[in-house]
């Protein structure tokens, strides 16, 4: 204190009152305002070395928000800042500006910070960013929707396609294949541009006509060769008797023929049991009446013995040999006569 009054000489007193003054004002001063987290100090205010008290400080809103109430202007008071009534909220970016072709997905929102999604028509795909964000200045993020394009179709050997442009193929373009004359399809006869920029199938493929396995029903070739059949004179001469009788069967010759059956064996087989048959039937039929010719001699030959048996005396009968024998000659000769009708019957 001495130092001071020292100092200050005749006018101490003064001098030390305005030491006191000046120390009083600097200790009254604010520092520097710190604002919430949503506002900043404006930049008139950053101007200002120091902050005495009855200083005015303006708030702003922080970047990304804008003013939704109260004027923003605070005051050093007794080295304290007074409450700041500004309200802040989050800039709205909206509806990002339509596009051809676009869309987007607004479930997270168009407020500050937020992020859509780009959403492509059918047949078309997206370029450049899939998202948009929205700042302080509206929405970021470049896209566009293009339509989707195949490469050209590929070649394929011995074939002609469809497509006849220069350009690219785009979505649901459909390019059709013809294979050239001798050469058969394997595979479908087109493909198509996909959403994905690919063709839905792989092409086709043209093979030789000679290399592709051909499914047929069996041909069957049967080939009857010629038949000559001659019955041969048969004489047949009766004891006792003047006459004869002479069957001479006609010469049959049957023409070499050749029949192609398609897939027919059974009926073939048909005509061959038909033909066993009416041999067969003739045969019995022979065998039947040589059966019964016989039976009735029998019969005949019984009834005489019992005749001559009950008269009670032998007889003989010498003058029944002639008949007797007519009938014998007449029954071997019958069979032979119905083996060479057989004979000569055609078959």
């Amino acid at each position: 204190m001495d130092a001071l009054l020292d100092h200050c000489g005749p006018t101490g007193a003064a001098c030390l009152l305005f030491l006191y003054l000046h120390a009083f004002e600097a200790a009254a001063a604010c520092l520097f305002p710190e604002g919430a987290e949503y506002t900043i100090v404006s930049d008139e205010s950053l101007l200002l070395n120091d902050f005495p008290d009855g200083t005015t400080v303006i708030l702003e809103c922080a970047n990304g928000y804008e003013r939704e109430s109260g004027s923003g202007s605070i005051s050093c008071v007794d080295g304290m800042w007074t409450e700041t009534d500004l309200q802040c909220k989050k800039i709205d970016c909206g509806p990002p500006r339509a596009q051809p072709h676009m869309s987007f997905d607004l479930s997270g929102g168009t407020l500050f910070t937020s992020l859509v999604r780009v959403i492509c028509d059918e047949g078309y795909q997206i370029s450049g960013s899939s998202f948009k964000k929205c700042y302080s200045t509206g929405w970021v993020g470049r896209a566009k929707c293009e339509l989707i394009r195949c490469k050209k179709p590929p070649e394929v050997a011995n074939s002609k396609n469809s497509w006849m442009s220069e350009g690219q193929p785009v979505y649901n373009d459909t390019i059709e294949y013809r294979c050239d004359q001798g050469f058969t399809l394997q595979g479908p006869d087109h493909i198509t541009c996909s959403q994905y920029g690919q063709y839905d199938s792989q092409p086709p493929e043209c093979s030789s006509v000679t290399t592709v396995e051909i499914l047929t029903s069996q041909i069957i070739t049967t080939t009857a060769t010629s038949t000559s059949t001659t019955a041969t004179p048969t004489t047949t001469q009766t004891r006792g008797a003047s006459s004869s009788t002479d069957a001479t069967a006609p010469r049959a010759e049957t023409a070499p023929t050749s029949a192609v059956l398609h897939s027919e064996p059974e009926e073939l087989s048909e005509a061959v049991d038909t033909n066993k048959n009416k041999k067969t039937g003739k045969t019995t039929l022979s065998s039947i009446l040589v059966g019964g010719v016989g039976l009735a001699g029998s019969i005949v030959c019984f009834a005489m013995w019992s005749h001559k048996r009950k008269k009670g005396s032998y007889d003989t009968r010498e003058d029944l040999k002639t008949e007797l024998l007519q009938f014998h000659n007449t029954y071997s000769r019958f069979p032979a006569s119905l083996s060479s009708a057989n004979a000569t019957a055609p078959i």
